[in-house]
C-alpha cells in the first residue's frame, strides 16, 4: 500500500453555529490535509439542521458537536441540546450494526463543566475538547486535526499513513498484537516529526530483543519521502517512566564511556500513542546483537577485540573500581523480591522431577539441591551460613545494570565494534552484578544456542564450563561453540580488571551474583527445559562455592 496513492477522504459534520468555526473551517480542512488527509468540513448552524444531516451520520467519519445551543424561545439561555445529537449518532450506528462507527468530539465551552462533559462520553463522545483547548487558534486546529487523523487511523477509518511491510518473524507478530499495527504506525510517523525528517513513506520491521519490563526492541528500516534510507532502533514500552528514565541516564552517562560505546539516542522525548510509547536510536544497518553475534563460529577470532572495546579503557569496566560503602550488609544485595521468589519457587515445582530423571539432569543429589534453593530464596541462607553470618558491608559501583547480550549490539565492520543499548536500569549496584549477569546470559543463550540447546547429551558439559567460569579457571576447547567458549576465557583471564573489588574475603560475594543470575535463567520460559534446569543446579554449585569461599574446604565438581 502507497499511503500517497490511496484514499484518506475524511468528510466532517460540524454541528457549531459559532461564528469562529467560520473563520476556522479552512484551517481545520488545511491541516487534515497536512496529515495526508483530503477532507470536506460541512458545518451546520442550527440543531434542527444537524438533527437531520446525522440521520445519514455513515456519511461523515467525523462528528464535531458543540454541546451547549440556545434554548427554543430563550437565545439567552443554553441548554446541552448537543447530547441529544450524540445519541442520535449511536443509537443510528447501534440500528445499523456499524462496524466502523464514526468520531464524535463534543465542545465544551468552558473549562469546568466536569458534569456535562461525563454526561457527554455517557451519550457516546469519543472526545470532549474546550474551546479554549483551540486557542491559540492555529496551533490548536493542528492538535485537533492530529486527534481526528490519529482516531481514524486506529479505527482503520483510513488507510495508514505508511507502509508496514509485513513480517513472519515471531517477535515482530508479538509486537503488532501488543502495540497495533496502527498505533505502531503512528508511533513511527510521530517520532519522525519529533526528530524533524521527512516522511515516512514504508518501515520494515524486525525484532532484536525483550526489554525490561515488558518492553520490546525492534529494528526499522525506514523509506523516508525524499527516498533517503534511515535504519532506527525502536524501543516500545506501556511504561512511559522507563523510557523517560532510560532517556535521561542517556544524558547522564554520555561523558563516563567512550564516545561509541553508548548507542546514540535520537529522541528527546517519549511520543506516545493509545498507552504505548516509543523512542529511537541511531542503528547501524549491518549490526546484530552480542548474542547471535557469539552464535556464529566465525566471529571467535574477533571476541578479545570486540569484548576489550566494550569492557576496557573508556569501557563499561572503567568505573568498577571506584565503589561507595553502603550501610546494608553485602548478603543483603542478593535477596530476591517477593515476585522473583514466588516465580523461583514455581520454577522449581515444574522441573524438580527433571533433576533425578535419568533421560536429563541425573543429579545424585535433588532433595539436596531443591532444599538449598529454598533456604537461599525463603532467608538468604547459604548452606550452612546463615545471612547475618555472611561477612562485609555492601559496595556498589556504577554498572549497566541489565547486561546481557541482547542489549549490545556489534556494529559488523572491519573491525567489529561494540555498541551499549538499553540505560534504562543504569545504576549503582553491587560490584559483581554486570558481570554475573553478562556470564551468565552467555551460558544459557549463547553456548549451544540451536536445537542441541534442547536435549540432554550436553547438560554436563555446561555444568563443568559453568563451574571452571565461577573459579576462574581454563575452559577447554568447545569446537562446537568456539566463539561463546572465546568470550567466557576472555573474562577469565581479565577478571581483575572485570572485577577489581574481589578480593579473596569477597569472592563469596561473587558466587552469590552468579546464584541470583542462575534461579532468574530458572524462571525464563523462553529458554529450553535443560538450560533452565541447568539455571536450578549452577545455582546450587554456586551455593557450595561461595560457602566455601566464607571459610569452608574447596570443593570441586
Amino acid at each position: 500500500m502507497n499511503g500517497a496513492a490511496v484514499n484518506r477522504h475524511v468528510p466532517v459534520l460540524l454541528a457549531d453555529g459559532r461564528a469562529q468555526w467560520l473563520l476556522l473551517t479552512t484551517p481545520l480542512r488545511q491541516a487534515l490535509e497536512s496529515q495526508r488527509c483530503t477532507a470536506q468540513v460541512v458545518r451546520s448552524e442550527e440543531i434542527a439542521e444537524t438533527a437531520r444531516l446525522v440521520e445519514t451520520a455513515s456519511a461523515y467519519k467525523v462528528v464535531i458537536v458543540n454541546l451547549l445551543y440556545p434554548s427554543p424561545g430563550r437565545e439567552d439561555r443554553l441548554e446541552p441540546r448537543g447530547l441529544e445529537i450524540i445519541a442520535t449518532i449511536r443509537s443510528r450506528e447501534r440500528l445499523a450494526d456499524s462496524q466502523h462507527p464514526a468520531l464524535v468530539i463534543a465542545l465544551l465551552q468552558s473549562a469546568g463543566d466536569d458534569d456535562l462533559e461525563r454526561r457527554a462520553k455517557g451519550a457516546g463522545a469519543d472526545k470532549v475538547l474546550r474551546w479554549s483547548e483551540l486557542a491559540p487558534r492555529t496551533a490548536g486546529i493542528k492538535r485537533l486535526a492530529k486527534v481526528i487523523h490519529d482516531e481514524l487511523s486506529r479505527r482503520e477509518l483510513i488507510p495508514l499513513a505508511l507502509d508496514l511491510e509485513e513480517s513472519d518473524e515471531p517477535g515482530v507478530l508479538t509486537v503488532i498484537d501488543d502495540v497495533g499495527r496502527p498505533n505502531l504506525c503512528l508511533l513511527i510517523v510521530d517520532l519522525a516529526a519529533d526528530l524533524a525528517e521527512h516522511r515516512v513513506e514504508r518501515a520494515k520491521l524486525g525484532y532484536v530483543a525483550p526489554g525490561a519490563s515488558g518492553a520490546h526492541v525492534l529494528r526499522a528500516d525506514l523509506t523516508m519521502a525524499n527516498g533517503l534510507q534511515r535504519t532506527w532502533l525502536l524501543k516500545l514500552s506501556d511504561k512511559r517512566k522507563i523510557l523517560k528514565r532510560e532517556l535521561a541516564n542517556a544524558r547522564h552517562v554520555g561523558g563516563a564511556y567512550g564516545s561509541n560505546l553508548i548507542i546514540g539516542y535520537l529522541s528527546r522525548h517519549p511520543v506516545s500513542h493509545a498507552g504505548w510509547h516509543a523512542i529511537a536510536m541511531a542503528f547501524a544497518a549491518d549490526a546484530v546483537t552480542l548474542r547471535s553475534w557469539l552464535c556464529d563460529p566465525r566471529s571467535a577470532g574477533q571476541v578479545p577485540g570486540v569484548l576489550s572495546a566494550l569492557f576496557l579503557g573508556h569501557g563499561l569496566a572503567r568505573p568498577y573500581g571506584r565503589s561507595t560503602l553502603a550501610a546494608e550488609r553485602a548478603i543483603d544485595a542478593f535477596f530476591l523480591p517477593a515476585f522473583r521468589r514466588n516465580r523461583v519457587r514455581q520454577a522449581v515445582a515444574q522441573l524438580r522431577p527433571l533433576l533425578s530423571e535419568t533421560r536429563a539432569a541425573r543429579v545424585d543429589n535433588p532433595g539436596e539441591i531443591v532444599q538449598a534453593i529454598g533456604a537461599f530464596v525463603r532467608y538468604g541462607r547459604i548452606l550452612g551460613v546463615e545471612p547475618d553470618r555472611c561477612p562485609g558491608r555492601l559496595r556498589t559501583v556504577a554498572q549497566h545494570a541489565d547486561l546481557h547480550g541482547g542489549n549490545v549490539l556489534v556494529l559488523q565492520e572491519q573491525h567489529p565494534q561494540p555498541c551499549v543499548v538499553d540505560l534504562a536500569s543504569h545504576r549503582s549496584q553491587h560490584w559483581a552484578m554486570d558481570v554475573a549477569r553478562f556470564t551468565t546470559d552467555i551460558v544459557m543463550r549463547c553456548l549451544d544456542p540451536l536445537a542441541e540447546g534442547h536435549f540432554w547429551d550436553r547438560w554436563p558439559a555446561w555444568r563443568t564450563t559453568l563451574g571452571l567460569l565461577s573459579r576462574f579457571e581454563a575452559i577447554p576447547d568447545d569446537p562446537r561453540n568456539p566463539a561463546a567458549v572465546a568470550a567466557l576465557r576472555w573474562v577469565v583471564e581479565q577478571r581483575p580488571a572485570l572485577l577489581p573489588l574481589m578480593a579473596e574475603e569477597q569472592r563469596w560475594q561473587w558466587h552469590a551474583a552468579l546464584v541470583e543470575q542462575l534461579l532468574r535463567a530458572a524462571c525464563r520460559e523462553e529458554l529450553p527445559t535443560p538450560k533452565r534446569v541447568l539455571g536450578l543446579v549452577g545455582a546450587y554449585d554456586q551455593l557450595v562455592l561461595a560457602e566455601a569461599a566464607m571459610g569452608k574446604l574447596s570443593v570441586a565438581f
